[in-house]
């Protein structure tokens, strides 16, 4: 992983009164390139399932709070946002659009931070808990009813991949 996405994420961490770290839904949502946030939502809403089906708590990983944001003219608008730990992150990008480079990347930086703070120490221990999490997102994808990541639709570039791949095996048995 590059030192550039690490600088991404880290650029929009902040720090609450207890120094405790934290990112904002919305700022995720910008650097994660969603043009609009209520699609990110279902991110947020999937990610909350797997809170849930794993023990933790909702409360504590994802805080809703209000903001207010300038408008043009001197006017101001209130917002929904929300506080996000670590490991809401992590989940969030289980669950964020695979099709994004920058979603892969969140996906690495965030289950080495979260192995970090959880003090994960080993490849066999990092692969077990790696599994266990892989385990509750697919459950959670299957409980809301959504499409498995293996049967989603296949990303422009590789099907055509696919399609040279097939005209050269033709061409060679020919």
């Amino acid at each position: 992983m590059s030192d550039q996405s690490i600088q991404v994420f880290e650029q929009i961490k902040k720090l609450n009164e207890f120094h405790s770290e934290y990112w904002t839904a919305r700022d995720l949502a910008k650097v994660l390139e969603y043009s609009d946030y209520r699609n990110f939502e279902t991110a947020i809403k999937k990610a909350k399932q797997s809170c849930k089906n794993s023990g933790q708590s909702i409360q504590y990983h994802f805080v809703d709070f209000t903001e207010t944001i300038e408008m043009p003219k001197s006017a101001s608008k209130n917002i929904s946002n929300i506080m996000l730990s670590r490991y809401a992150c992590y989940l969030i990008m289980q669950n964020a659009d695979p099709s994004k480079e920058i979603v892969a990347q969140g996906q690495t930086y965030f289950a080495i931070q979260t192995r970090r703070r959880e003090n994960i120490q080993g490849e066999a221990r990092a692969n077990q808990t790696h599994f266990a999490v892989g385990k509750k997102v697919r459950q959670t994808i299957k409980e809301l009813g959504g499409t498995m990541p293996e049967r989603l639709p296949t990303a422009p570039a590789i099907k055509e991949s696919r399609k040279r791949l097939k005209i050269a095996v033709k061409k060679q048995l020919n």
